[in-house]
Formats: C-alpha cells, structure tokens, sequence
C-alpha cells in the first residue's frame, strides 16, 4: 500500500506546458489530475487506475509502471517500498529518452527534487460510510473520448475477420 507520493518539483511546470499547447495535451494535463487523485486516495490497484496502465509496460527501471494519459502522453511513475516516485509527464518519445537516462537513478526519499507527501486512504476512513452512501461510479473521460471516434463502420473495417 502507498504510504506517501514524491512528486518531483517540475511536474507542475510541464503540466503548464500540456494545457498551453492544445486539446490533447490538457487532455493529457486532465487525466494526470484523475489519476493522481486517485492515487492520493490509495486506490492505486483500483480498475479506473489499472486501466490507465501501458500495456507493454517498462523493464529499464525497476519497479515503474507507465501510464497512458492519452495522445500520445505519458506518466512514469517507480515504486519503491511504500513510496511512489513520479518523476516524469511528457509525450511518448520524450519518455523513452528520459527513462534511457535515468534508469540508473536511485530514488530517496531524501531526495530535494522532489516534493512529498502522505497518502490519506479514504477507503480505510470511510469502511463504515460506504454502505451507507454509495459512491456513484465516474465518468470515465477517456473511454467517452474514445467511444465518440468509433463508430460501427470503423468497428467493422477493424474486426472485419470476426465480422464476417
């Protein structure tokens, strides 16, 4: 379980950048938000998080887990002990170069370049309270997203071997 969140210091400058440079990119800046959010919750094995997950994940750190934040953005995130370190936001190319970096980094949790804090489980607080307020289920943007592109035609032309 997630004890404390170490979010370096320059997240909050590339986040900057993401939503000045269009759609996709606040697109990307918004699902950061949604999964940090979730994250700070301690819902990291949660499906609305899980989900979020690259599908081919990283090998050349140990212990990192990529996210795919959509068009082309993604978020390394390492987990080390009950700390996790999110050190990286950018595009898809950029990631591969910074991880081929810093992939003999050490992360501390000493570390100044990063800024810390503790992870409040809601579920632990709130056991009691979930039975009697259920929690309404999110909207899940970027499954709404992604539905609005396909339409049945597209399906079609893509599955056209288990159409037919």
């Amino acid at each position: 379980m997630i004890k404390y969140i170490h979010c370096s210091r320059s997240i909050p400058g590339k986040l900057s950048l993401l939503r000045r440079s269009g759609k996709q990119g606040e697109f990307a800046a918004d699902q950061f938000n949604y999964l940090i959010h979730a994250l700070r919750q301690g819902c990291m094995l949660e499906s609305r998080v899980y989900c979020r997950r690259t599908k081919n994940g990283e090998k050349r750190i140990r212990n990192c887990i990529k996210y795919d934040l959509g068009n082309g953005y993604r978020l390394v995130t390492v987990l080390k002990g009950n700390r996790l370190f999110i050190p990286f936001i950018g595009g898809h190319d950029e990631t591969g170069t910074w991880i081929d970096r810093h992939k003999h980094d050490i992360f501390s949790k000493d570390d100044p370049s990063y800024d810390c804090e503790q992870v409040v489980c809601l579920e632990e607080e709130n056991s009691d309270q979930e039975e009697l307020y259920p929690l309404e289920e999110e909207r899940d943007i970027y499954e709404e997203h992604i539905r609005a592109l396909l339409d049945e035609s597209t399906l079609k032309e893509i599955f056209q071997g288990l159409y037919r």
